[in-house]
């Protein structure tokens, strides 16, 4: 099939309402849909497979500490790669509706380039404080947290954070605080075996980052000028 004048394949194979988000918010939810087909399309492959991805892709806290300093680099990795991993259909399905209601209103508030940046300081701080756990659990034993030597997968860590930054970001009185405790009870009443951990740590890294503990790795303003420029005819948004 061949589109109209001015239309492009994308026009043709790609629905609408995609190509209406803006470039950041679309990038990080076609990722996230791809990786989870690519298991879907190859249910075998011992990495990408939909089952073995649960496993090979995932992050488990305490493996960060078992075999120093490989473990932690290893452990590092997966905290990112395990962000675009899902357990099933359901999860991705209400992973990405919640990041094209949270995702699009930050990027057009912010612009696109800031905007990855921030989900590339959210995931930073959201390991760093799993890890923080995890070490003073492998010092101190005792306070150990059965949570933490569970494998984790799910977008949602990195969801929170930008839930906990928007609500951070509203005044006084709004009730942002509010709403996201109404999320988090709504998500382990609709799904029990959320790993409350998880959210938590992403709740905090959005904490971390409202409170400018995350300013000291912003991208250089020249350089997000100069990304903004090369974007903005993708459809990236630029902020005033």
């Amino acid at each position: 099939l061949r589109g109209g004048a001015g239309r492009g394949w994308a026009d043709d194979w790609i629905p609408p309402a995609f190509l209406r988000l803006p470039l950041g918010t679309r990038g990080l939810l076609a990722v996230n849909v791809l990786v989870f087909v690519v298991g879907a399309a190859f249910p075998e492959h011992p990495v990408l497979g939909s089952r073995a991805s649960q496993y090979a892709l995932s992050v488990k806290p305490s493996a960060a500490f078992e075999k120093l300093p490989t473990s932690f680099l290893l452990e590092s990795l997966k905290a990112i790669s395990a962000a675009f991993v899902h357990a099933s259909a359901l999860h991705l399905g209400v992973n990405m509706m919640s990041l094209v209601s949270i995702g699009q209103v930050i990027e057009a508030a912010i612009g696109t380039v800031p905007f990855l940046v921030l989900c590339a300081q959210l995931l930073g701080a959201y390991t760093a404080i799993l890890f923080a756990l995890a070490g003073i659990a492998h010092v101190s034993p005792q306070l150990s947290l059965p949570a933490l030597r569970a494998k984790m997968v799910g977008f949602s860590c990195l969801l929170f954070g930008l839930f906990a930054v928007e609500a951070l970001s509203q005044p006084p009185g709004s009730q942002g605080m509010g709403r996201l405790a109404v999320l988090v009870a709504v998500q382990y009443l609709l799904f029990p075996g959320s790993s409350l951990l998880g959210h938590t740590a992403g709740i905090g890294a959005g904490f971390v980052y409202s409170r400018g503990l995350l300013a000291w790795c912003d991208a250089p303003r020249s350089a997000v000028r100069g990304l903004e420029a090369r974007i903005a005819g993708w459809g990236g948004l630029v902020r005033a």
